[in-house]
């Protein structure tokens, strides 16, 4: 399940759980640019950790007339659906086959025509291949897939995320920020017993993604 909110969105809830804020407050522009630099540091050590989190988002590639190979992006985890827009309408979702069925089962893989298959690589940055090969460049491919999440620096940028990360990142930016507000001993304890809890369900959530083992489409048909 996805939650679209903004990186203010994340602060602000931490600062309430601080009790830095009421409900009803809003924070100062050096409580939002310092706890900016505290979330993008989180993001970082997540990294390099191994752990990217996952944000879902809509992507479209112009398909070149005889090519049947395309890049979907470094930061791509996965794409989990595919379908075509020929010019004038979205055509029905594209057939997901395997690497076996890619280059064992086709026997010309440069032949024309409108596309009907899709063959995605089972790796992080994955290419796509259609088959047969685009033969116009009036085709648009049009996928869903799931990101790598980067620094935030918009603050007010929509971003489609798995809830289970916004939680985690939330109380994990919230335990950051106890020091530098001086949030009592037992409200600190109580943040960060639950900042850890949810990094390690989010985590777990993290690598059944980027394996494949688990993707819901259902938040998604609206796209």
């Amino acid at each position: 399940m996805a939650w679209t909110n903004t990186r203010n969105d994340i602060i602000r809830r931490a600062l309430r759980i601080c009790g830095v804020i009421a409900v009803n407050q809003t924070p100062t522009a050096l409580q939002y640019s310092t706890a900016a630099d505290a979330l993008n540091s989180i993001i970082e050590d997540l990294h390099n950790e191994g752990y990217r989190g996952s944000q879902i988002e809509k992507t479209s590639i112009a398909c070149v007339d005889g090519t049947a190979s395309y890049a979907t992006g470094t930061d791509t985890m996965q794409v989990t659906m595919a379908y075509l827009n020929d010019g004038t309408s979205d055509l029905p979702p594209l057939t997901m086959i395997t690497e076996e069925d890619y280059y064992g089962g086709i026997d010309d893989k440069t032949d024309e025509g409108e596309p009907e298959v899709i063959y995605i690589e089972d790796k992080e940055d994955p290419t796509v291949y259609l088959y047969p090969v685009p033969d116009s460049a009036s085709y648009t491919l049009n996928y869903i897939r799931i990101k790598k999440v980067d620094s935030i620096d918009n603050s007010a940028e929509s971003i489609d995320l798995e809830k289970s990360w916004w939680e985690a990142m939330t109380y994990r930016l919230a335990e950051n920020l106890c020091d530098e507000y001086s949030v009592s001993e037992n409200k600190t304890k109580r943040i960060f017993s639950k900042a850890d809890n949810l990094i390690k369900k989010a985590k777990k959530k993290d690598f059944y993604i980027k394996r494949g083992n688990e993707v819901s489409l259902g938040a998604y048909s609206n796209y």
